[in-house]
């Protein structure tokens, strides 16, 4: 399973936690997240460390953002996105912890099927 994988579907997952009330998938969403916070924790720190070596910054040291978005320098865009797919392809562990989200049980919610995709690897859709 590649890193990038994992978070997408902390994605959403959070998406879905923030939304939920029924205990028994609460609960479900709250291990998944649980399994997967290493995963993010290195990927943040990883991509952080990206930004901070390609990232264009201001004479303050802090980074140039413009209309939003953080400035990459120009010189170093390939690099930069070669990084970062580098980071993204990365395998982790499998995270089925023994956990998995009914598909019955995402009836109601507002989920994009590339919500679906992302969550995938923690529905069980036999019933």
């Amino acid at each position: 399973m590649k890193l990038k994988e994992i978070m997408d579907a902390r994605s959403a997952l959070v998406k879905l936690k923030t939304a939920c009330t029924a205990p028994r998938l609460s609960y479900t969403i709250m291990k998944l997240l649980k399994a997967t916070e290493d995963d993010e924790q290195f990927y943040i720190d990883k991509y952080r460390k990206i930004l901070d070596k390609y990232g264009e910054k201001n004479e303050d040291g802090t980074f140039v953002i413009v209309d939003g978005l953080l400035q990459i320098k120009q010189e170093s865009c390939d690099k930069f996105n070669a990084k970062v797919k580098e980071l993204n392809e990365i395998e982790v562990e499998d995270k089925n912890v023994g956990w998995k989200i009914k598909l019955s049980d995402l009836d109601g919610f507002e989920l994009t099927p590339e919500d679906m995709l992302n969550l995938d690897m923690f529905i069980n859709a036999e019933e």
